[in-house]
């Protein structure tokens, strides 16, 4: 079972109160194809998903085009992600990890 298909919460899809409440909100926005709400989705989770890849994959060019990939699996599965329940940024990790196990 990978996290995308983790099963949803019986509640709402609950932050983690350290700023991802916000990050729950913009993954709505963004299942609902809002390019503006992604794009601050981007502007608050990527510098964290870039530390995470650039722990794991030392070339720069591929470090990025690892976070783009990240960012483009968000677009394309935000409405799944919103009914999971889990931290999107945990999520977003957990793509970066697989992304760059991917490229080892």
């Amino acid at each position: 079972m990978t996290i995308l298909d983790s099963p949803p919460l019986d509640s709402e899809f609950a932050g983690d109160g350290n700023g991802d409440d916000e990050c729950v909100a913009l993954l709505r926005s963004t299942a609902t194809g809002d390019g503006a709400a992604f794009a601050r989705l981007y502007d608050r989770l990527a510098p964290g998903v870039y530390g995470t890849i650039t722990g794991l994959v030392s070339d720069q060019v591929r470090a990025e085009a690892l976070l783009h990939e990240v960012f483009l699996e968000v677009w394309r599965h935000a409405p799944r992600l919103a009914r999971t329940g889990v931290s999107a940024s945990a999520w977003l990790r957990e793509i970066a990890h697989i992304r760059c196990g991917s490229y080892a």
